[in-house]
């Protein structure tokens, strides 16, 4: 069994005018400015090492002082947004996304996050001591604290908190939102059975709407970090391949269980399908594949809007229903770099691989291993905040037998 930490969740509920009549809605992204509407933040905090002394329900009236932190995290992340989207944005034109507007970026993450973080100040004193203590501690060495962030509003980016200048994504081992689906796997979730140290990954080339010269090599280089012997590291896995629908479907009628414990795609995927030669992949046909699985998709979707930075009502959605651990995607779009992918994806495997990490855990070493790197080559590049997790961080990607003392 794993070591990991007791899981600490943020929850953060904001209320509208439909809440006066008894119901919650994640709204429209809309600016909040009608004073005569009653918008409330309702946070608290879950410690399941601290049950009996977990902080009150904190109502936050989000009333004028507040408007102007709410509309101006909301505004950053639209304005971002915009930049990658717009005509001759960084999507169609991956040229004018330059050293300085990576910096420009860079900095508008900060002050979303700044903003945010304003949101919980003079409002909310266990939530607000809470942060301090969190934020106060060492970013590397020490064992990361895992936290969730569980909330109906998916408008404002809330993995993008920040406290003393830390992000909490860089703190602690999440970065994510905890996505609660609204209906049950299809089957109950395996798990291996004790004793068993191979476990299986599958490593997915689907279809791009462009050639990337490397990627044979990236795929290479993840089935070697899976599969390599490290001394100390007693987990393996077998890596399996898939190319083509129909080696998707030869694969899905292998695992009748045990499943594979990562599924890793590099593609287009769009809120109903994988893109694959010969075929796009129906997210209902991959359902013996997910329960319990982690699925990391490294592609681009097809989404333009918003919510597409983590398609919470559409792809992660419903694969969460079909039964996945949990999905790690891009908060804002990214540019396909061998370099980045090497980093991030060497450090992110090779940590997976500890029978005491979480994948959470696995996923903030991987983010601070490619901030680092920016930083020694001093590049604004902000690429490392873009990967998130939805699901929670705490999970282990595999439940190991417990040691025998003695």
């Amino acid at each position: 069994m794993s070591d990991t930490q007791p899981n600490m969740m943020l929850l953060i509920l904001r209320l509208d005018l439909l809440a006066r009549r008894g119901s919650e809605r994640s709204g429209p992204r809309l600016l909040i400015d009608d004073p005569d509407i009653d918008y409330k933040l309702l946070v608290t905090l879950l410690d399941p090492s601290l049950r009996t002394t977990g902080a009150p329900v904190s109502v936050i009236p989000l009333a004028r002082d507040k408007f102007e932190d709410y509309n101006a995290s909301l505004e950053g992340f639209q304005g971002i947004w915009k930049n990658y989207y717009r005509d001759g944005g960084y999507i169609d034109k991956p040229e004018s996304y330059t050293p300085a507007q990576q910096l420009a970026v860079f900095k508008e993450i900060q002050h979303i996050g700044n903003a945010i973080t304003r949101l919980f100040s003079s409002v909310s004193d266990p939530i607000d001591k809470w942060l301090e203590n969190l934020f106060s501690g060492p970013t590397l060495g020490a064992s990361l604290q895992p936290v969730t962030i569980l909330t109906n509003d998916f408008d404002i980016p809330w993995f993008w908190l920040r406290k003393n200048g830390h992000f909490l994504c860089e703190v602690c081992s999440l970065g994510l939102l905890q996505l609660s689906a609204t209906g049950a796997p299809s089957d109950t979730v395996h798990r291996p059975p004790g004793g068993k140290k191979e476990h299986e990954a599958l490593l997915v080339k689907g279809a791009f709407r462009s050639t990337l010269p490397f990627l044979d090599a990236e795929i290479d280089r993840v089935e070697e970090r899976l599969t390599e012997p490290i001394r100390g590291i007693s987990r393996t896995f077998k890596a399996l391949r898939a190319t083509t629908r129909k080696e998707m479907e030869d694969l899905a009628c292998k695992w009748d269980p045990p499943h594979p414990r990562t599924v890793h795609f590099w593609g287009h995927y769009s809120k109903d399908a994988l893109s694959m030669e010969g075929g796009d992949v129906n997210i209902a046909d991959l359902t013996k594949m997910l329960n319990g699985s982690l699925l990391v998709l490294d592609g681009s979707g097809s989404s333009r809007d918003l919510k597409s930075w983590a398609d919470l009502d559409g792809l992660t959605l419903s694969l969460i229903n079909l039964g996945a651990l949990g999905c790690v995607v891009t908060a804002l779009p990214v540019k396909h770099d061998p370099i980045v992918s090497r980093i991030l994806w060497d450090t992110f495997y090779r940590n997976l691989r500890y029978e005491t990490g979480s994948v959470g855990q696995a996923l903030a070493k991987a983010r601070l291993a490619l901030r680092d790197y920016f930083r020694e080559i001093h590049s604004p590049n902000p690429v490392w905040a873009a990967y998130q997790m939805i699901g929670s961080p705490v999970v282990p990607l595999c439940e190991d037998p417990p040691r025998k003392l003695g």
